[in-house]
């Protein structure tokens, strides 16, 4: 069962974003994307092995990552997080002692909105420091983490590429479904486009998976 998957869990940082679409906030969601996902030593080798010679920018590109254990992923996302929170309170000091001396200095942006402030969590508003104690408490009941390899094979390969695909949740639905949203958006649309868009967008993964499957029956066993 999926108690609450990692996309979900990164949307829900918008609403505590002081702007959504800014460098900062590209900054904040890289970060916590590194500190989530978790390259493991047999994956680096892997890769290394496949494709030698590789850059390291090229590795955290190409290898799949995994989402440790709760103790662990804490630990991870309260550094990011507190990071975050020291170049915030870093701001605000320049912005108070701001002085003819470093007026011509540009001027950072914040990452998080103030701890008092509130944010939109569904019809109600609720206070940002709530907010971010709620997605700490997620990761500590390991609602993130993934299962043991015993009891969920993580990783498969795909038998006709050869590439290896991570088989944790519904990551790839979801965004799916952001981009039926984005052809999707916009005031003309009828029932008859609708229902083409939605098939032409679903017989592209189903054909997809027909050849991976025919690919898997042809493997010797």
């Amino acid at each position: 069962m999926v108690e609450l998957d990692s996309f979900h869990w990164f949307m829900r940082w918008d609403n505590m974003l002081l702007e959504k679409t800014s460098e900062e906030a590209n900054f904040f969601r890289h970060l916590m994307r590194r500190a989530l996902f978790v390259i493991e030593d047999t994956e680096h080798a892997r890769l290394r092995y496949m494709k030698p010679g590789i850059s390291s920018h090229e590795i955290h590109k190409c290898t799949k990552a995994t989402m440790p254990p709760p103790e662990i992923l804490s630990r991870r996302v309260r550094c990011a997080l507190h990071f975050m929170h020291m170049c915030d309170y870093e701001t605000d000091t320049q912005t108070t002692n701001d002085t003819e001396a470093n007026a011509e200095a540009p001027k950072r942006k914040q990452y998080l909105k103030h701890f008092d402030s509130y944010a939109k969590k569904g019809a109600r508003r609720v206070k940002v420091r709530q907010l971010i104690n709620n997605q700490l408490e997620h990761v500590g009941l390991g609602y993130l983490s993934d299962p043991s390899s015993d009891v969920v094979k993580i990783h498969g390969v795909n038998p006709c590429t050869g590439k290896v695909q991570s088989a944790r949740g519904t990551g790839g639905c979801e965004n799916d479904h952001r981009w039926l949203n984005v052809l999707l958006d916009m005031p003309p649309v009828g029932i008859a486009h609708s229902e083409r868009v939605l098939d032409d967008f679903y017989e592209m993964p189903n054909d997809r998976k027909m050849v991976n499957q025919l690919g898997a029956q042809e493997q010797p066993t």
